[in-house]
């Protein structure tokens, strides 16, 4: 005997999950739409903007050498500037922070101008922070301070040192070089 076996319609099975599907999906809209009736609440939200008002004003940080931005150093007697030997400026001068934040100072670079070319790599410039223009002791090697703090219109005094190194040959005598001496000027962290 043969069995017989009935076809499965796809079309059947898929109707019916959709069916299913459908029920379930308004089943959960139902319970929420009761739910929320049910609360008596809203659920809007509010918001509100207001303006606080304020300025800003920012600062500056300024430094002067004898009152003007760039001082020509005068009063250097060359004729003492001999190997090993320094030369300073004759009176301190004074550095005053004109801006309105703390400035911590730091020797920057020197410029020097050479014409001959050889008198350059012979010079030691040195700034020194002090109350009086002193010398450095032959023998020894000029060096600048490290850094120092000014606070808004406060003054400091510095002295300006040109050196001829020790070791410098006799083919720069005679000669001359122009120099610069940068103070930088760099806000105190708060």
């Amino acid at each position: 005997m043969s069995k017989h076996r009935a076809a499965i319609d796809p079309s059947v099975r898929v109707r019916g999950a959709g069916r299913g599907m459908i029920a379930t999906a308004a089943l959960a809209a139902g319970a929420i739409a009761v739910g929320l009736v049910g609360t008596g609440a809203t659920y809007a939200l509010w918001n509100d903007t207001q303006v606080v008002p304020g300025a800003v004003d920012s600062g500056t940080a300024s430094l002067t050498i004898n009152d003007v931005a760039s001082y020509p150093i005068a009063g250097l007697n060359f004729t003492g500037l001999l190997p090993g030997r320094s030369v300073a400026t004759p009176t301190p001068l004074t550095v005053k922070n004109t801006g309105a934040v703390p400035l911590t100072v730091t020797p920057g670079s020197v410029n020097i101008g050479d014409p001959s070319g050889t008198l350059a790599s012979q010079l030691v410039v040195a700034i020194h922070q002090t109350a009086s223009c002193t010398l450095t002791p032959v023998g020894t090697t000029a060096t600048s301070f490290t850094s120092f703090v000014v606070q808004p219109n406060q003054t400091t005094t510095v002295c300006v040192e040109v050196q001829l190194k020790p070791t410098a040959p006799a083919n720069v005598q005679g000669n001359s070089a122009t120099f610069s001496v940068l103070l930088n000027g760099v806000q105190v962290a708060s």
